[in-house]
């Protein structure tokens, strides 16, 4: 009696433990993407108009406040070194880099058909401003990094 008792017991939570785990095939109406500091589109980023067309800007929160960004950027300067590789991996069109700086494995980015915008730690403020980029992508330091 008892052995049936636990039998029973274990196929239940079994049971209820395979329709929590199941997957729905059904496709998402609303799919959220995630910025860097964990707001979804849907909570802080949404830009979409009353009339259900997408707005050609998006809102990104961070520790200094809000920031409107243009959707696909044209002129996008980068001085991070792994999201360089992101968007190299991803296919976005880079307009300028920190020549000096690239590494072996992006030594595509050295050469003449990306302007060369400065170092890493001293930019070409002059040339940055010239090329009026869209979009410039700097590695930010965690606070705790940063000297008092």
């Amino acid at each position: 009696m008892r052995k049936s008792f636990l039998l029973l017991l274990l196929t239940i939570f079994l049971a209820i433990v395979m329709v929590a785990c199941g997957s729905d095939d059904t496709p998402s109406d609303s799919v959220e993407d995630t910025d860097i500091e964990g707001t979804t589109d849907g909570e802080a980023n949404d830009q979409e108009t009353e009339a259900g067309d997408e707005s050609t800007e998006v809102t990104i929160d961070h520790e200094l406040g809000q920031t409107v960004v243009e959707k696909n950027p044209e002129t996008v300067v980068v001085f991070d070194l792994g999201v360089l590789d992101t968007l190299d991996a991803l296919g976005v069109e880079v307009a300028g880099v920190p020549v000096e700086s690239v590494p072996d494995y992006l030594s595509q980015y050295a050469g003449d058909d990306y302007e060369n915008v400065g170092t890493l730690f001293e930019p070409d403020f002059e040339k940055i401003f010239d090329m009026q980029p869209d979009l410039i992508i700097i590695l930010g330091v965690p606070k705790k990094h940063m000297r008092n």
